[in-house]
């Protein structure tokens, strides 16, 4: 048997409940005013966020296109001595001086720390003595990282300064 329910038109088979389901228009969530907006700003942000933070190589700013892979020139300066290299765009700090100390022009002896890299902890002979330490900059500002884990690119000046 079927019942139906008048105020509604909506049928039910179910004796106990012959009205049917009651939907009401504040109880629906998909057709609240305030859901749909809700629905539409998220929509909007997720949209948002993926053309801001996916933007093709194409599209890229052209300074990063023409470092990308390229070989060039970078000077290390350790204490007033400058040393010219060649170098890919991306060779750590640490790779630059290991090519340096294997063509015996300059010496250092490195540390490496967990999770941190490496660190340098003598030049040319000159150790850190508690009180001064190497400390190196790349185009006058101060690394916050370890050799092993700063990439440089062509025309970069790596620092070195004992303080």
């Amino acid at each position: 048997m079927l019942y139906v329910c008048p105020e509604q038109d909506i049928p039910s088979k179910n004796p106990r409940f012959p009205e049917g389901p009651k939907i009401l228009p504040e109880q629906d969530f998909f057709m609240s005013k305030i859901n749909k907006i809700r629905i539409v700003f998220i929509a909007c942000t997720a949209i948002s966020f993926l053309l801001i933070y996916n933007v093709p190589a194409s599209r890229q700013p052209t300074s990063q296109l023409s470092q990308l892979g390229q070989y060039g020139q970078v000077v290390l300066e350790i204490n007033g001595v400058k040393y010219v290299s060649e170098i890919k765009s991306g060779t750590s700090v640490y790779d630059l001086m290991t090519k340096l100390k294997d063509a015996g022009q300059m010496n250092f002896k490195d540390k490496t720390y967990i999770g941190l890299g490496k660190f340098i902890e003598e030049i040319n002979g000159m150790k850190g003595n508690g009180e001064k330490y190497w400390i190196y900059y790349v185009n006058g500002h101060k690394a916050e990282v370890g050799v092993s884990n700063y990439k440089i690119n062509p025309g970069d000046v790596v620092s070195w300064k004992y303080e």
